[in-house]
């Protein structure tokens, strides 16, 4: 009995989808190691923060028409800025508790 094998093409891009999926949880791992070993924080909006910047790719590619290598170009620093706004939101009150009883 013969199974029905895609054809190679087909295999390359399901290895290629892996790699990259498996890239992003890389990515994703290695920030939230990074973050929680120097600020000793557990910063789980990195996740929503990695589909916001999927979304925003998506938006250009489809919206405007810009490659999706491309609008890398401007994802990448808008995700820098909103990050580092979310962080600075969201732990400002730990970081004035820290500084004012490491001070004492």
């Amino acid at each position: 009995m013969m199974q029905n094998i895609p054809p190679p093409e087909i295999l390359l891009q399901l290895s290629l989808n892996g790699a990259l999926g498996g890239a992003m949880y890389g990515v994703a791992a290695v920030g939230l190691s990074l973050i929680f070993g120097t600020m000793r924080l557990i910063f789980l909006a990195q996740g929503a923060m990695i589909i916001l910047s999927a979304y925003f790719v998506r938006a250009l590619f489809y919206g405007v028409g810009i490659d999706p290598f491309a609008s890398l170009l401007i994802v990448v620093p808008v995700g820098l800025v909103v990050g580092w706004l979310v962080t600075k939101a969201c732990f400002a009150a730990r970081r004035q508790r820290r500084t004012a009883t490491s001070h004492s």
